[in-house]
């Protein structure tokens, strides 16, 4: 992992979810495995670089 990926992992996003781990990365962004803090429900979380030009 070249991107610091690894330093996210368990970062909490907006309170209610948690990373889990990198699921794939490309152009597009990056796209880890969430789970949902309260009921731990497994979500799809895309993160996009802060100098991305179209969110």
């Amino acid at each position: 992992m070249t991107d610091n990926a690894s330093h996210r992992l368990g970062l909490h996003v907006d309170g209610k979810y948690r990373l889990s781990k990198k699921i794939v990365s490309g152009t597009f962004g990056d796209i880890y495995l969430g789970i949902n803090i309260t009921s731990s429900e497994e979500v799809a979380i895309k993160l996009e670089p802060v100098k991305a030009k179209h969110p």
